[in-house]
């Protein structure tokens, strides 16, 4: 099951392909640089005119206006509507009614 969920996440185009060691490299990286610019505004005496590197997003996410196409609500997998769930709800259906008619014989 979670294979193919991954499988599924990697052939999106929105989903990174960086490493986990390169996205945590990065964020360290950019840490750094947030630190030592507050280190230096502070030395300065100046922090009302400090501006701070933005973070660059290293997940899977995309801002919506950087994609290529816009996607639209729906569309998802929905099991209430497969075959295999009415199987399975009147699996469940049948052992209750079995139950209560057990039950009732008793």
């Amino acid at each position: 099951m979670g294979a193919r969920h991954r499988q599924r996440k990697a052939d999106q185009p929105a989903f990174a392909t960086e490493t986990r060691e390169m996205r945590k490299a990065h964020q360290r990286a950019e840490r750094h640089s947030v630190h030592q610019t507050l280190h230096e505004a502070n030395t300065d005496g100046v922090l009302d005119d400090v501006v701070l590197p933005v973070p660059k997003a290293t997940r899977g996410r995309i801002e919506p206006a950087e994609r290529d196409e816009v996607r639209t609500g729906g569309g998802g997998f929905k099991p209430w509507k497969q075959p295999f769930w009415k199987r399975r709800v009147n699996v469940r259906r049948a052992r209750v009614e079995e139950m209560q008619a057990f039950a009732a014989g008793d």
